[in-house]
């Protein structure tokens, strides 16, 4: 469907607040600014707990998402007009940092039992809205 993009007049994006939901969303932009997309582009953007909830709504302008992919990738500090993607790709710099905060706590908590690390790497990554898998590779990377 996505090489075939132009013959739509409008695409509606839906995605949740949480850090993986918005680099996900910056990887579909970053598609549609390659593909050179003329359409409308909308973004609606979902609460993270209940996906219920409709918590930002905008039409979007393709025209540096492709340089903010590029600086995400290449570890480049980079800052958006936009307060969920900024704080995602924080939080997403803070998860693959060997310094960040969940792989020290998962490398200074090394003897805990498995399912007490599990936990609290569940609660300090709240923020990041991990799933289980995620914070099971995240423990294992460390012991």
């Amino acid at each position: 469907m996505i090489n075939n993009i132009n013959s739509f007049n409008r695409v509606n994006l839906w995605f949740g607040e949480d850090t993986f939901c918005q680099i996900n969303q910056l990887f579909i932009l970053t598609m549609l600014e390659e593909r050179n997309y003329l359409g409308e582009v909308n973004l609606i953007v979902l609460d993270s707990k209940t996906h219920l909830k409709i918590i930002d709504q905008k039409r979007i302008i393709l025209k540096r998402y492709k340089q903010i992919y590029k600086a995400l990738i290449h570890e480049k500090e980079i800052h958006t007009e936009n307060l969920y993607l900024d704080h995602a790709i924080q939080l997403y710099y803070d998860y693959k940092n060997p310094k960040g905060v969940l792989q020290c706590y998962a490398k200074e908590n090394k003897l805990l039992p498995t399912h007490a690390k599990l936990n609290a790497l569940m609660t300090i990554g709240e923020p990041y809205r991990l799933t289980d898998l995620q914070v099971k590779k995240l423990s294992s990377k460390e012991t």
